[in-house]
């Protein structure tokens, strides 16, 4: 067993695998659908046209569809999906059956999460590392990850 996101699933083929949702497949929370890929243009572009164009041949397209697969994750958009899921490897096309059933669970995505908050698990770790290595106490760890965190999230 072993959680994982759904475009990882191609990795660890070489056995049979079955892609469940956590807790099991009830509609309770514990997967939603996730963009595999965010795209942006900066706000200083010197071509936002040009670049939304892009964006949008990457996310609209079949023929960039038919070219990336699900090398990125799956498509969005789910008429690209529907068109490339014949041209898919058997683990691959799991994959687009998990994420058709966790789509019409029709489960809410988490809010995004806030600007600072990327650092957490870095800071998680080192705090926890330096607790198992004896440099400091529980107490003081837990003080001071959560005043580092509040800072990083400020």
């Amino acid at each position: 067993m072993k959680i994982s996101w759904s475009n990882q699933m191609t990795s660890y083929s070489g056995a049979p695998l079955v892609m469940m949702k956590l807790p099991g497949e009830s509609k309770t929370p514990g997967a939603w659908l996730r963009s595999s890929m965010e795209y942006a243009i900066s706000s200083k572009s010197s071509q936002p046209k040009e670049a939304a164009l892009f964006i949008n041949y990457l996310v609209n397209n079949m023929d960039a569809a038919s070219k990336i697969k699900s090398d990125r994750g799956m498509p969005a958009n789910t008429e690209l999906k529907a068109g490339i899921t014949p041209l898919l490897k058997e683990t691959q096309q799991k994959e687009a059956t998990y994420l058709d059933r966790i789509a019409a669970m029709k489960i809410p995505a988490p809010k995004p999460f806030p600007a600072g908050s990327s650092a957490t698990m870095e800071v998680l770790n080192r705090y926890n590392t330096d607790v198992l290595f004896g440099k400091i106490s529980p107490r003081d760890a837990a003080k001071g990850m959560i005043s580092e965190v509040n800072q990083n999230l400020a």
